[in-house]
Formats: structure tokens, C-alpha cells, sequence
């Protein structure tokens, strides 16, 4: 069971061997936040918050917190998170 304001952080990894990026598209009852990026581009990881906004109607709010670069041998990640500028839904850092 879950409640309003339950959340949970997920990864998309895109291991493309070209330059396709990846779109994270919202389903029925899930919104993308409009300040977030739901695009990966190729070599890229990007981590997003998931938010439960309303249980009863199983919607969710999908927050962007960043993209990491992969660089290195076996596409390892060796770079630092990029911010996009807030953290979480409410901009606590």
C-alpha cells in the first residue's frame, strides 16, 4: 500500500550504439513534471522521482533529478550527477 507524497527513485540507462535518445512518455494518471527533461540521450543515464499525488486516483508526478554521463571503459559511469536545479518536488536540494 502506498500514500499521497510516496515516492521512488528510478534509472534509464541508454546504451545505444548510435545517436537515439530514449523519451520517457507518460501513461494514463502519470503526469512529467513541466520543468523536467524526459529525453536520454545516447551514452546517458538519467535518474527521475517518481511521487504518488493522489492515491486514490493512482496518479503520479515523475520529477527529472539528473543526467550522468557515461564515459570510460564498459560505458562506466565516471562523471558527477548533473543537477537540473532542484532536487525534489519541492526544490529542496
Amino acid at each position: 500500500n502506498c500514500s499521497n507524497n510516496d515516492s521512488f527513485r528510478f534509472l534509464i540507462r541508454n546504451t545505444a550504439d548510435a545517436a537515439e535518445p530514449i523519451t520517457l512518455n507518460a501513461g494514463a494518471d502519470v503526469t512529467i513534471d513541466t520543468g523536467s527533461t524526459a529525453t536520454i540521450a545516447q551514452n546517458n543515464t538519467k535518474e527521475f522521482l517518481a511521487v504518488v499525488t493522489d492515491v486514490d486516483a493512482n496518479a503520479v508526478t515523475v520529477y527529472s533529478l539528473g543526467t550522468y554521463i557515461q564515459q570510460g571503459i564498459e560505458g562506466k559511469i565516471l562523471k558527477t550527477l548533473i543537477y537540473p536545479g532542484k532536487l525534489s518536488p519541492t526544490g529542496e536540494y
